[in-house]
């Protein structure tokens, strides 16, 4: 960029955002109920809260 810019040229900035592509893709959720996965996260984040306290874990 050094090579093309002049020295206190302005640079702009484009973002460029594409969605609709494709076919439909389900989120899956962290926090899914009743499945194998959903228990043994629950049993990890008991075991952390028991070991850490209430607070150390939080949904981002």
């Amino acid at each position: 960029m050094r090579a093309v810019r002049k020295p206190n040229q302005a640079v702009r900035l484009i973002g460029v955002g594409v969605s609709g592509i494709g076919a439909p893709v389900r989120q899956l959720s962290l926090w899914d109920v009743g499945s194998e996965k959903s228990r043994k996260l629950q049993e990890a984040v008991d075991e952390l809260q028991a070991k850490y306290g209430k607070d150390v874990i939080r949904k981002g």
